[in-house]
This record gives structure tokens, sequence and C-alpha cells, in this order.
């Protein structure tokens, strides 16, 4: 079943901001710009180091800390999570830096070294965050996840024989991992036979995976009788889902998932090319899955955030700002604007209905994005501007207005600066 997203364009007419309810953990990727996916070319490097942004929220949302934590933007936005209580962040290593000597590159994902680091942060009891340490992964984390409980946490990764690694959490470090071999058949790409993004469902020890890009597959989470993780089983797999698939998120009940898809293909062309993406309604009864509804989203949406009532989804569409400007991409259509979609979520079978026009931003790959607690506000980040030698990201902010159907998504034209590479970001208990 194919439900097209219709709807004109929204008002752009900015109103004002009405403050965001909830402080924010923004990631900064600053060894690229963000053309460098296009053209290969890594200057203008920047003299920082990759970053942890504490937003403060608030009337007047501001930078309240800047840690250190290498990341990068080239895995899907799957690369934090936040223990149930608040307390801890982890931030994955999907691949280091280029070299400092290495000014441009023929292909990026293969130029850039796998990563092996996982960085904890903590909470002090005074609010303040501080870096807690580092551990050693398995090469090339691709997400990561946490428990509801918040005793253990999950990565997967591209090492042969660690597709999903379980570490045991006391007091926010990790022990030793529980490794396990998940074999992952077909996919799209560069990364076929390899798990890119997951989501631990809000109830169940069952995890979803993003299967190497065109497939979702369900595993059920094995425990000994002391609760100890022993390892995980692949139970079902839906196959032949959308074009590439990015992130995964589960329903507050945990009876509905929803896979985003970008709507590219495994080919360079097909960034340039592309149509719009789509959401994919997969219903969990708790052993069948079923695909319910793929909903059109907008061009290149890698990231969509729900509403903690689950009343709201947005999906971020970064459309073709990745492209570098100039001849011939310069007359390609998608270049000069970002955007973002507002859905209404049909509460009774969890299929979401967008609900006015997308609202343009100015701003070159956005990828994280995230609701406030109160669902009336909402925050996405900016990599860069559109100028090749920028070298500031922000997150920016826009407002739900209306409810039900009626909900209207606009934009204020608030801004906290971030340095350039702002990707992903999550929003604090």
């Amino acid at each position: 079943m194919t439900l097209a997203a219709c709807g004109t364009e929204a008002d752009t007419v900015e109103v004002p901001f009405a403050g965001f309810a909830g402080d924010l953990l923004v990631l900064a990727d600053t060894d690229m710009p963000a053309f460098a996916y296009a053209n290969g070319i890594l200057e203008p490097r920047i003299e920082e180091n990759d970053a942890v942004y504490v937003l403060r929220g608030g009337s007047e949302p501001r930078v309240d800390t800047r840690l250190t934590a290498s990341n990068t933007v080239t895995t899907w936005p799957n690369a934090m999570a936040v223990s149930p209580d608040g307390r801890f962040a982890f931030v994955i290593e999907g691949r280091k830096g280029a070299p400092p000597d290495v000014d441009t590159v023929d292909d990026l994902q293969e130029a850039l070294p796998p990563g092996d680091r996982l960085t904890i942060l903590s909470r002090g009891s005074g609010g303040s965050w501080a870096r807690l340490g580092e551990v050693e992964t398995a090469s090339r984390p691709t997400g990561v996840a946490l428990a509801p409980d918040g005793r253990h946490l999950v990565i997967s990764t591209a090492t042969p024989g660690a597709a999903l690694q379980f570490f045991e959490l006391e007091g926010g470090r990790p022990a030793s991992p529980v490794q396990v071999d998940v074999p992952v058949a077909g996919g799209v790409g560069p990364d076929a036979g390899t798990i890119t993004a997951l989501a631990w469902h809000p109830q169940e020890d069952v995890l979803a995976l993003n299967m190497g890009g065109d497939a979702v597959g369900f595993a059920r989470v094995q425990r000994g009788s002391d609760g100890a993780i022993t390892g995980a089983t692949i139970e079902v797999v839906v196959t032949d889902v959308g074009e590439l698939l990015s992130v995964l998120r589960w329903s507050p009940d945990g009876r509905v998932l929803y896979a985003l898809d970008t709507g590219w293909g495994p080919r360079t062309v097909d960034r340039v090319l592309n149509g719009p993406g789509s959401i994919h309604v997969i219903g969990w009864d708790g052993s069948a899955p079923r695909l319910i509804a793929s909903v059109a989203s907008g061009r290149s949406s890698e990231n969509f955030a729900l509403s903690q009532d689950g009343v709201l989804l947005a999906t971020l569409n970064m459309e073709r700002t990745y492209l570098p400007s100039g001849l011939p991409t310069g007359l390609i259509r998608g270049r000069n604007a970002s955007s973002v979609s507002l859905f209404y979520v049909d509460p009774s079978t969890g299929t979401p209905e967008q609900v006015g026009g997308s609202v343009a931003f100015r701003g070159v790959l956005p990828q994280g994005i995230a609701f406030d607690r109160t669902g009336r506000s909402l925050a996405v980040t900016v990599f860069q501007d559109h100028d090749a030698m920028s070298t500031t990201g922000w997150v920016e902010y826009f407002r739900v207005e209306g409810n039900g159907t009626g909900a209207r998504l606009r934009p204020t034209g608030h801004r906290v600066m971030t340095s350039r590479g702002a990707h992903d970001l999550v929003l604090l208990p």
C-alpha cells in the first residue's frame, strides 16, 4: 500500500520563537565540509576537534558545554544514545578523520579510516556534563541503542563476527562485550551484508535492524538466568523495503516500527536524480511484522522524529544540498535549500499523514531532528551554510501550530550556532 504525501508548500513566513522544552546533545563532525560527499575536497580544515554540544533549552536556548568526542556524519543519524534516566550518553566513532596532510580524496568513505571508539559522557548531580571515558569497539560501528531498562547497550558494526556487540553497563561504564554474529544476506551498495542502524523495542527484548539498506530484521535478545545477555537471534526479516533505508524508530507503545527511506539507490548518480523518500510503517504484534503502508516523505529524508506522545512525526529532508555549486550541479533542483515535513499519526493504525506543505530553510546536510517535551517545538541541525568556505553550523527551531490534522509547521528563524559539522542530536530525558 502506497500513500502519496501531497500538500502544497507551507507558508514560510517566520513566527516568533516560543522556547524549547528540554536540553539537547548535538554531535559535530569537524573533519570535513558537507560537499566532500560530492567532490572529495576536505578543505577548508578547521582547528577544532569533533564534539558533543550540550544545548540548554528554555526561552533562550544556548550552548552550555562543548566536549570532545570523535564521531562522523558518514554513518546514519544513529550515532548517539542516552540512558533512560538521562545520566549517560554514548557516542560511536563510525570513521576517523582523514590524515591532516590529505586535502582531496577520490572516495570519501574509502579514504576515511574505520573508527573503533565509544565515548561515554556523564551528567553530574548539578546538571553539568563531562567525559567519563572511552572504550574500544569492533571496527566501524554503525549504530547504537540502549535497552529500556538502561542496563545494556548494543552497537552494530561492520566487523565480521561482531555484527552486534552487547555491553553490560555499571555506572555508565561498559563491561567487556558479548559479540554476536548476525548474518545479513543481500543489501544495497557498499553496505550490503551490514547492519547499518538499529532500534531497541520500548518494552520487549527485540531489536529492529536495518539489514543492508533494503530489509528490516527483527532479532530476539537472549538472556541467562541472571539477566545477562548471551546472544541474539534473527526471528524474521521484512524484505524489499525501500530504495535505501536509513534510521528506524519504534512508536512509543511499540506497536509500530517506522523505517525511513532516503529514496536513494546504490549508485552515486542516485543522489543526483533521486525522487522523494518514504516512511515505511511496519506493524509489530510480537512475532509477525507486516508492512502496513509506505508514505511519501521529502527528498533525501535521512532522519525523522516522533513527538513523545507519538501523535506527530517530522522528516528532515536534505534535498540535494550536499551538491556543490557550479555547473552542472548548480542547475539541479533541491541544491539551494533543505526542508522539513510534518505528519499527523493516525492513533488507530500508526500511519502518518502529511499536514501542510514542507517548510524550506537555508542550510546544507541537515541530519539531526527532535521535538521538545511538549511536541510544540522542533529542533534540527544544519551541518554548514551553502558557502563552501563556511566553518559554522547551527541548530534551527520550528514551531508547531494547531492540532491533529490541523497542525502546521512554521519557521521561527531562531538559531544556536555551533562549529561546522552539526549532524545528530538527542533530546535529554
